[in-house]
């Protein structure tokens, strides 16, 4: 019978399927049927909890930040009084209200969430979850940027890329990853020598551990962008012209989802041509850039 938790999280599996697929008004659907089951039953806090929170996410690529808000706070209410106030489980759910407060431009309520939610990350560094920890930190420096705090960004920087040193052992591929991550917020942020020291380290890493990898070429081409960035043109062409052709060459290897880092490389070299006045070479590269956009669609 419907009555039961396993319908219930059936429910919200679904939701989350068709969430993947951008059925967004199926998946609230199905979410708030499975939402309605658990509450019913009164099923397991945490099945409430994440189905609140699944729930939220949806709403809010919907733009319903008001309604998202409401199911991240009963969310986060039921995780702070089964857990209490210092648990690795509470990150995710502190950021993501966080992160609705922060759209809904509530920046004085969001950053002391935003802050808690990275504090109890550093207080335990190797238990809370690695996407988790990703969300955390990019929530608090997406409300510090908003806020224009940037003594707070620059603490924020050190204090991540000490977290994740400690977290995470060197040259480990994860380790990377996270670099890869953070050079890229800092890259669309325009932060561009903050980024270079990051971009350095995770390419170091994968061209050690992962020479012949997509990724290591994608590394390349963020470095060659923090150089860019800061008009070191000289510097950056040679990394954004081998980043580029190593991932065309490895093109058949990219993921879906990590195709946007091919065209950003194009993008990365048209931007360079047009600043150091090679207007051909920008044609070229951007008709390269057009040929990718029609491919992709």
């Amino acid at each position: 019978g419907e009555d039961h938790p396993s319908v219930g999280t059936d429910y919200c599996d679904l939701g989350w399927s068709l969430r993947d697929q951008n059925r967004l008004d199926e998946a609230v659907t199905n979410y708030r049927r499975g939402l309605d089951i658990l509450e019913r039953i009164a099923a397991k806090k945490l099945d409430l909890a994440n189905a609140q929170t699944d729930l939220s996410t949806v709403l809010a690529k919907q733009g319903k930040l008001g309604e998202a808000e409401i199911h991240c706070r009963e969310a986060l209410a039921i995780m702070r009084k089964e857990l209490g106030t210092d648990h690795p489980d509470l990150p995710r759910f502190i950021s993501n209200l966080a992160n609705i407060l922060r759209r809904e431009g509530k920046l004085a309520e969001a950053r002391p969430l935003a802050e808690e939610a990275v504090a109890i990350c550093q207080r335990h560094p190797d238990r809370v979850d690695r996407w988790a920890q990703e969300s955390a930190f990019r929530t608090l420096r997406d409300v510090l940027t908003d806020l224009g705090d940037t003594a707070a960004l620059e603490k924020l920087d050190a204090q991540q890329l000490q977290y994740l040193h400690t977290s995470l052992p060197p040259d480990d591929p994860e380790l990377a990853n996270a670099l890869a991550q953070l050079t890229l917020e800092h890259l669309d942020q325009g932060r561009f020598a903050q980024a270079e020291p990051l971009a350095r380290e995770c390419l170091a890493i994968r061209e050690k551990k992962i020479p012949d990898e997509w990724r290591t070429f994608n590394a390349r081409s963020m470095l060659g962008g923090s150089l860019l960035g800061q008009k070191k043109y000289a510097e950056a062409e040679p990394l954004l012209v081998s980043g580029y052709e190593g991932m065309k060459q490895r093109q058949d290897k990219i993921p879906a989802d990590g195709r946007v880092r091919l065209k950003e490389a194009l993008q990365r070299l048209v931007q360079l041509s047009e600043a150091t006045g090679r207007s051909d070479q920008a044609a070229e590269w951007k008709q390269k850039l057009a040929e990718f956009d029609k491919a992709a669609k």
